[in-house]
């Protein structure tokens, strides 16, 4: 796996992709990352350290969605983002904005620590050194004592004003910071939409991610509804947009029914535990299944399935 770190860019054929659609490309989370619709002459797009960076550390996947032929992608790419900023499936835009703030707060301030405890260190040993030849000297040279104090004295005073002159600038520096924080990190506008900051041309644009959800009514948008089940209903079909729930289960044979009248993408989801025995799990031929998707037993597991792609979450019991 080819990692990309601090200053790196990458080129990169999008597997899939028809003009008209678009391309998330991401790690963790896909509401951090980088969503282009444009390919040049030969299907490359681009991608720039910021546009890496932002992304947060790990393996960068990406999501083809082709509204006109309908045909969607999720890839993992053999490339790993070397950045210094770790983001969670869970994160949210405040969040990352925070944690950015204070990385970079922290660094500054352990900087300018180490640059103090520097300066201190030399002047102490300049001290140190003076006041030994003091001693060695002896009376007979009192003059030669005191000139060269008030020579410690003035250097230390210089050292100080030095100190000092830095931390303003540290300081001013880091109010420059904290506005770049404010004004160039993704947010939310009073549209719903998010809106990245353009380091290229130093605008902020507005991207295509909506976040405005909706109350959940008719199953189509917002929260999916969810429908629980006895031990002994394994025979089921869940439409887009609910979410069903069974305790420990021997065997389950699903069904998808999607919204021929939605808009929108059709979600399912659903959860069950296993017991001592892994159960037999039937799905749709035409469900997309990681390799990684192992059926094991006394296991919790959580299913999406959105379009025809399955992503998945399991825990010990």
């Amino acid at each position: 796996m080819e990692h990309l770190y601090k200053g790196s860019e990458l080129r990169i054929k999008p597997q899939g992709f028809v003009e008209g659609g678009q391309v998330t490309f991401f790690t963790v989370n896909p509401k951090f990352g980088t969503i282009l619709t444009a390919t040049d002459d030969e299907g490359y797009m681009f991608l720039s350290w910021p546009h890496l960076q932002y992304m947060g550390r790990g393996v960068l996947n990406y999501k083809v969605n082709n509204p006109t032929t309908g045909l969607d992608r999720l890839i993992t790419t053999d490339y790993f983002i070397d950045s210094d900023l770790e983001v969670s499936d869970t994160e949210t835009l405040g969040n990352v904005s925070d944690r950015i703030e204070n990385t970079v707060s922290g660094k500054l301030s352990e900087k300018i620590k180490e640059g103090i405890d520097n300066v201190t260190r030399s002047a102490q040993e300049q001290v140190d050194s003076a006041s030994n030849r003091i001693k060695e000297l002896g009376t007979t040279f009192s003059t030669t004592i005191t000139t060269l104090g008030k020579s410690v004295d003035s250097a230390l005073d210089e050292v100080n004003t030095k100190v000092t002159q830095k931390l303003g600038t540290v300081d001013n520096r880091l109010t420059e910071i904290q506005a770049d924080l404010t004004t160039k990190c993704p947010y939310v506008g009073g549209d719903y939409y998010v809106y990245n900051y353009d380091r290229t041309t130093g605008t902020t644009k507005k991207t295509s991610l909506y976040v405005k959800g909706q109350d959940g009514r008719n199953g189509i948008d917002g929260r999916s509804k969810e429908v629980r089940h006895n031990p002994t209903e394994t025979d089921v079909t869940i439409r887009s947009g609910e979410f069903h729930v069974w305790e420990e289960v021997e065997s389950l044979n699903i069904n998808l029914q999607p919204d021929p009248n939605s808009p929108f993408l059709d979600e399912y989801g659903f959860r069950f535990k296993t017991g001592t025995t892994a159960p037999r799990l039937s799905l749709p031929s035409n469900i997309k299944l990681p390799r990684t998707f192992i059926i094991l037993p006394n296991h919790i597991y959580t299913v999406t399935i959105i379009g025809t792609v399955l992503e998945f979450g399991s825990q010990t019991l």
